[in-house]
């Protein structure tokens, strides 16, 4: 029963998880409501901003707790071990719905792109970017990547063990594709408002300070193999510095 409940468990952190991507990708895409979203009203621009950036500031503590803090790292060790990625996941897919439902439009433009060619091709690279990162979780090992596995794994009765580095042929071009596909889909817009600037920063920043603590995970790993990959690609995400210290 145990098992079957930390198997329940993963499997509802990861429906959770694709809701909140969902939602996340038509609020951000503006596909769920022009009037309400981010290219929405803001009735009280000065209230507006004040209130979103209280809540960016605590998203982004949110994330820093789970990546630099002794706390996160003694929070952890109390879950067990199978549990840990999906209560991970699970945290951050409410942060993310959080977000989505407290956010306050703010509908002052930066740039505007109603119709035409530029607007369509916006928004072919705008899903385009979305797609990206969430293949390349696949390329990885998705059910992995989202705590899935390790819960299934222990339901099965089988010890944990990390799947292989590999390099999949959008790993050879690009350094973290889904970092980057991530960064399109929030960049690449037809319409860019003070909102969706907002929090295109704070992703922005986030996506930083995750591919950089990822890329300390995956050198103390693999080592040389790592090394290797990163000095042999062509688009790299990462400031040349660190290439250098490989």
């Amino acid at each position: 029963m145990k098992r079957l409940l930390f198997f329940g468990y993963g499997c509802l952190a990861y429906g959770i998880f694709c809701f909140s991507l969902m939602y996340s990708f038509l609020f951000i895409g503006n596909f769920i409501n022009n009037d309400t979203e981010l290219i929405g009203t803001g009735t009280n621009d000065a209230n507006a901003l004040f209130i979103n950036l209280i809540l960016l500031g605590f998203i982004s503590m949110f994330y820093q707790f789970f990546l630099r803090t002794e706390a996160w790292n003694n929070f952890k060790n109390s879950i067990p071990q199978p549990l840990r990625r999906s209560t991970f996941v699970l945290l951050c897919s409410l942060c993310a719905i959080l977000f989505n439902v407290c956010w306050i439009p703010m509908d002052q433009k930066l740039w505007m792109i109603k119709q035409g060619l530029l607007h369509d091709v916006l928004i072919i690279l705008f899903i385009g970017g979305w797609m990206l990162a969430l293949l390349s979780t696949f390329l990885i090992n998705h059910f992995d990547f989202f705590g899935v596995r390790q819960t299934w794994l222990y339901f099965q009765r089988r010890n944990y063990f990390a799947p292989k580095f590999k390099t999949a042929l959008i790993q050879k071009i690009a350094y973290h594709p889904m970092y980057l596909g991530l960064m399109i889909g929030f960049w690449v817009t037809p319409v860019m408002t003070v909102s969706h600037f907002l929090t295109s920063l704070l992703v922005s920043f986030l996506v930083l300070a995750v591919a950089s603590n990822n890329e300390f995970n995956l050198f103390s790993q693999v080592g040389n193999r790592y090394k290797n990959y990163i000095n042999n690609i062509p688009v790299s995400m990462m400031n040349s510095r660190r290439k250098r210290a490989a």
